[in-house]
This record gives C-alpha cells, structure tokens and sequence, in this order.
C-alpha cells in the first residue's frame, strides 16, 4: 500500500485524506470541549 509513486500523486492524495481525517477529528474533539464547557 506504501508503494512509491514517481509522479507522487498517491502521496499527496494519501497526505490529503490523513490531513483532512485530522481535521475531522480536531473539530469533533474541540466541539466537544466547548459542550462540556458550557454547561
């Protein structure tokens, strides 16, 4: 699966979805923090 890849197209789609997979989880951890903090 972590082949590599000379034009480095898969990489950057691979970087792509773990950024994103990230920044799915930083928003829900974060929305989470802000609910317990009010109430």
């Amino acid at each position: 699966m972590l082949q590599a890849d000379p034009s480095g197209f898969s990489s950057f789609w691979g970087q792509l979805a773990v950024a994103l997979m990230l920044l799915v989880v930083v928003i829900m951890l974060w929305r989470r923090f802000l609910n317990q903090r009010n109430k």
